[in-house]
């Protein structure tokens, strides 16, 4: 156990409040899981090559948020004694890791299992394509999420239509975050930031619970008709120009990362 009996009782006090706290949870789980699950990834052909420890840690956060009330703290029901076994909830933590983990990896089988005669993988798309609706508070972080990046204030616009587009990939593509990326970074040199303002109409159009109203469109606007030379507006510029010396994957993933980092704050780890 990484953390202590004091630590713990605090997290079970926070998530049973009033106004439940999520930080210290996401907190523990950090500390409790990382180098698990960057043992896994790195030790799986199929995670080290198709996810990250990002990801994975992305995903276990997210079940754990859904869970650790109804199926940890009040396994009983509402009525029932608190749950404040902390080496119980170390176990119940590292099975909803392996099942994630595991989960991840039959995804993953899906999607790139058929290995063609030049050894590349291709995408072995299911018959049937089932849409599960994610839960309220799922769809309720989401909308927060998106309402912190476009009205954030001195973020420069290429890193919010960064982290709108990327996310919307996974959300609507069903990609994961390497993969969104990719997409992304697939032609640099001919996407305008104008043109990336159009896939988050086109995308946000295909979900009917994001918020992507006439307000959020004039934020997005204003920011792309202002000037970046004396000849062009933010909007007319490609994107590769806005590339750091790293380079462009380096470039996004920091963008997005403290964009994450910024509504991890905002949000207390109540996010995707």
């Amino acid at each position: 156990m990484k953390f202590t009996e004091q630590e713990f009782n605090r997290m079970v006090d926070d998530l049973i409040s009033d106004s439940p706290d999520y930080n210290r949870l996401f907190s523990i789980v950090e500390k409790e899981l990382k180098r698990y699950v960057h043992g896994k990834v790195s030790g799986s052909h199929w995670l080290s090559k198709y996810s990250s420890d990002d990801e994975i840690m992305q995903n276990i956060r997210i079940r754990v948020y859904q869970y650790v009330v109804t199926r940890f703290l009040l396994k009983d029901g509402p009525e029932g004694k608190i749950n404040r076994d902390a080496e119980h909830f170390v176990r119940w933590l590292y099975t909803v890791a392996r099942n994630v983990i595991l989960s991840r990896i039959e995804q993953i089988k899906r999607l790139y299992g058929k290995e063609d005669i030049n050894g590349n993988y291709a995408p072995e798309l299911p018959d049937v394509y089932e849409e599960i609706a994610a839960p309220d508070e799922v769809i309720n972080t989401l909308q927060n999420a998106f309402r912190i990046v476009i009205f954030s204030k001195n973020i420069n616009i290429y890193k919010i239509l960064t982290w709108l587009v990327q996310s919307l990939y996974v959300i609507e593509d069903d990609m994961t975050r390497i993969e969104a990326k990719n997409k992304l970074l697939a032609s640099p040199d001919e996407l305008t930031l104008y043109d990336m303002y159009s896939v988050c109409v086109l995308y946000s159009e295909k979900i009917p619970w994001l918020s992507f109203g006439k307000l959020e469109k004039e934020i997005l606007l204003r920011a792309l008709n202002e000037p970046y030379d004396s000849k062009r507006v933010y909007g007319d510029v490609v994107y590769s120009e806005f590339f750091m010396a790293k380079g462009a994957d380096k470039s996004v993933s920091d963008w997005v990362n403290r964009l994450d980092n910024k509504i991890r704050r905002l949000l207390k780890w109540r996010n995707i």
